[in-house]
């Protein structure tokens, strides 16, 4: 079974790709998703550190 964060993780990086194709093809705003991914992302990167830190 999946760990609760791991299932999180999970679900942030779908919703990261999902973001770059809205972007990709202009569906949304683009300087809406701008801002989301480059914030998402980094949320995302901080968490990998720290789950590879905690090893």
């Amino acid at each position: 079974m999946m760990k609760e964060r791991d299932k999180y993780a999970v679900f942030l990086g779908l919703f990261i790709v999902l973001g770059a194709i809205a972007q990709r093809y202009s569906l949304m705003l683009p300087q809406f998703w701008d801002v989301t991914i480059t914030v998402l992302t980094s949320f995302y990167l901080g968490y990998l550190i720290k789950k590879t830190m905690a090893k």
